[in-house]
């Protein structure tokens, strides 16, 4: 991964892991639980555009040793970008319409329910497998894992404490994940300074 690939990736991983927590606080304060709310709603849809950007760059640091689970983080990863932005589009236009695509039993678990259960499954894998092959610090990719599984039990149930406690956990893991990253660019441009010959693909 080129410098410039990691560190988009560690603000997208930083930006995206607080936005979310700022989602739901946004929700907590809308009062509508996380099926409601235009701010909210609208905060949403960038923290999963913003988690999509930073899986994407993550699976690349373990695509080299496990390419199979790369690319299957990859699809799933995209999928739960998608879904959980079709979610935050269903809160805005509850709250500005007064309808929900969740009331069509038809449409909702291909539109919002199976796209939106695929981003946990999507975060679990990218935190178990950064950790696995030590891509970044166990106990980051571990933490990511965590928080992935807290996920879908807050939101399905409206349980926003809990939701808080797995935002909150997934901005440490993601934090300490985009440290390592920014830290292993410094360590690429130390090298291309010193010795710009042997340090190449940066």
């Amino acid at each position: 991964m080129t410098s410039t690939a990691r560190r988009t990736t560690a603000l997208a991983a930083i930006a995206g892991s607080v936005l979310m927590l700022v989602t739901t606080v946004a929700y907590a304060l809308n009062g509508q639980g996380f099926s409601q709310g235009e701010v909210p709603g609208a905060i949403q849809i960038w923290a999963f555009i913003l988690y999509g950007v930073a899986i994407v760059g993550l699976v690349h640091l373990f695509e080299d040793v496990a390419p199979r689970a790369a690319a299957i983080t990859i699809v799933v990863g995209l999928v739960g970008m998608a879904g959980g932005a079709a979610y935050g589009i269903d809160a805005i236009g509850l709250e500005a319409l007064g309808g929900s695509i969740v009331d069509s039993s038809a449409v909702a678990p291909f539109a919002l329910r199976i796209p939106g259960l695929a981003f946990p499954v999507a975060v679990f894998l990218l935190g178990f497998f950064l950790a696995r092959h030590g891509s970044v610090p166990t106990v980051a990719g571990y933490g990511l894992a965590v928080a992935a599984l807290l996920f879908p039990v807050a939101h399905i149930g409206d349980v926003i404490p809990l939701a808080l406690v797995s935002d909150v956990v997934a901005v440490i893991a993601m934090s300490a994940i985009a440290f390592s990253l920014l830290s292993a660019s410094s360590e690429v441009e130390k090298r291309r300074a010193s010795d710009p010959v042997s340090v190449t693909g940066s």
